[in-house]
């Protein structure tokens, strides 16, 4: 089976770390020497535009619902010539539209890490999609609906290359913000208007409007650039 041509992406915005003041007693299993990870994702400075409308802009789509499926989180962890490994897994589903929303944690040993390497898997679950979105095309006063599917795999990377010191019992955040804007990136209300209808609906997936749907995997990488801060 031919692969997906954006399996693997980027995962863009910035990457912030901040300590928590959690009573660390409410995360349950932390070794005494362990600390943990927490990993929240938020819409950032578009927030305030869902907070105000419901809904984000995008070229000439305007987008309204979506979800992620979060299968996996794997954490690769440099310290001098050691290479650590940990996993742990979410199987859960991420709306878009939440301003912040954690997705899953990981327990790491405590002591200085010289790089962290962040691999985020998405994946089916069940009947849901990996990834779903849905919005609106309107031109000459029609609106039509739209709705992005994708059922292949993504792994989302993005590499901390600063040194980390995780003190033992300490509850840390990861946030990740991300702009959902570019997703329609170069996407014109010609190729909207001349796409294939299914009872009514544009249906971009790798079955139909396949076109449309890889331009939208160029506008994943776009919104999906990593920056570590």
């Amino acid at each position: 089976m031919k692969q997906f041509r954006f399996l693997t992406v980027a995962l863009a915005g910035s990457l912030l770390f901040s300590a928590c003041t959690k009573d660390v007693k409410e995360v349950e299993e932390v070794a005494p020497e362990e600390s943990t990870l927490n990993f929240q994702m938020s819409l950032g400075e578009q927030a305030n535009e869902v907070a105000t409308t419901g809904k984000v802009q995008s070229g000439p789509i305007s987008w309204s619902e979506g979800y992620i499926s979060f299968s996996d989180i794997t954490v690769e962890a440099v310290r001098g010539k050691q290479m650590l490994s940990f996993r742990s897994n979410i199987s859960q589903r991420f709306n878009v539209f939440d301003v912040v929303s954690t997705i899953g944690h990981l327990n790491l040993p405590s002591g200085r890490f010289d790089r962290l390497l962040f691999k985020v898997k998405v994946a089916p679950l069940g009947s849901y999609h990996a990834w779903l979105m849905k919005g609106t095309y309107t031109s000459n006063g029609i609106s039509t609906p739209i709705v992005v599917q994708v059922m292949e795999p993504l792994t989302f990377t993005f590499d901390h290359r600063t040194p980390m010191t995780f003190i033992p019992k300490e509850v840390m955040n990861s946030l990740i913000n991300f702009t959902l804007s570019p997703i329609s990136s170069g996407i014109t209300e010609t190729m909207l208007n001349n796409a294939v209808r299914t009872n009514g609906v544009i249906v971009i997936s790798h079955k139909s409007n396949t076109k449309l749907y890889n331009m939208i995997g160029d506008g994943l990488r776009k919104v999906f650039n990593i920056r570590v801060s």
